[in-house]
């Protein structure tokens, strides 16, 4: 059976919602973003997902297109023109149309228009499919080009992990790789630029273990990573797996000390501080013709 729920949102905009679901799972997408709301087990209701507090952090599973991160300037330059393009991008911001809903699966498109083309000058659609697996929700995300110039973009995954902290505390929980012991960690500056070189970011028998000062300096942004699976763990118990697809590249965040840890999937990254601020030299974007298409899927696994 699915659901379909109108929410008021703060800003006094309603968003469709839509549940799919499966003996095993519960799982709640808004229109806005096409944004995860909650994963839910259908066992004990237990929402996996970040609940999206205003007052901490309002998103939960925010689509990241067509970029990841920052730009430097905040400005996309191509062919003599600027394209004022906010951080993340834009996809989170629009309404994408439920193309279609059934019991345990759903599909999500957003195309070009007016308004997007005035931050991001292509023809394109965007389609993001859920479907549910077992304990598993797979998420697909298919951008295909219409324009008849090449498109440049990148593309991005951004879900919050809830922490439950009733008897414990966020020391308890950590993030295993399943295969990294090169990592390089890229700092971030105040306004969201990487740094050109990266340290060495050296695990703890394949893990970082969380506390409510690991992000003081913001994301742990980490390129090229070996890993596909990253599973979040509570007193070395595993809670839930990220299997990223062979996304390249990785982005650990949360607001410090918040009951939520974010594990990002991604195929790009912030410009860096010394970036020419041009689009054609922007480094990891993926290139299009007219109606080619790019896939990518990722994968939760719910495994408490």
């Amino acid at each position: 059976m699915n659901d379909k729920i109108v929410e008021r949102s703060a800003g006094g905009n309603s968003a469709a919602e839509h549940c799919i679901e499966n003996d095993h799972l519960r799982v709640i997408i808004s229109e806005l973003g096409a944004e995860l709301q909650s994963i839910a087990s259908v066992a004990t209701a237990e929402n996996y997902l970040w609940h999206g507090d205003p007052s901490v952090w309002s998103g939960r599973s925010p689509l990241l297109f067509p970029i990841v991160g920052s730009l430097k300037d905040s400005l996309l330059k191509h062919n003599n023109h600027e394209y004022p393009l906010p951080r993340h991008g834009i996809a989170r911001r629009q309404s994408f149309t439920a193309a279609s809903v059934s019991n345990g699966a759903a599909e999500f498109e957003l195309r070009s228009s007016a308004a997007t083309r005035e931050v991001f000058p292509w023809d394109f659609s965007l389609t993001v499919a859920y479907t549910l697996s077992g304990n598993s929700v797979y998420i697909e995300n298919r951008v295909q080009s219409l324009s008849d110039d090449t498109m440049r973009f990148t593309i991005g995954a951004h879900p919050a992990f809830s922490l439950p902290l009733h008897n414990t505390s966020i020391d308890n929980y950590s993030i295993r790789f399943n295969d990294d012991n090169a990592l390089r960690r890229y700092a971030l500056d105040d306004s969201g630029l990487l740094a050109t070189k990266g340290n060495p970011y050296p695990l703890n028998n394949n893990r970082i273990d969380l506390s409510a000062s690991l992000f003081d300096d913001d994301a742990l942004v980490f390129k090229q990573i070996n890993s596909t699976c990253l599973t979040l763990c509570h007193n070395d118990q595993a809670r839930l797996s990220v299997h990223t697809g062979g996304a390249p590249h990785l982005g650990l965040w949360a607001k410090p000390g918040a009951a939520f840890v974010c594990i990002e999937p991604w195929f790009g990254y912030s410009d860096a501080e010394d970036a020419t601020g041009q689009w054609a030299d922007k480094p990891e974007l993926r290139s299009l013709e007219k109606n080619e298409t790019f896939v990518h899927q990722w994968r939760i696994e719910i495994n408490a």
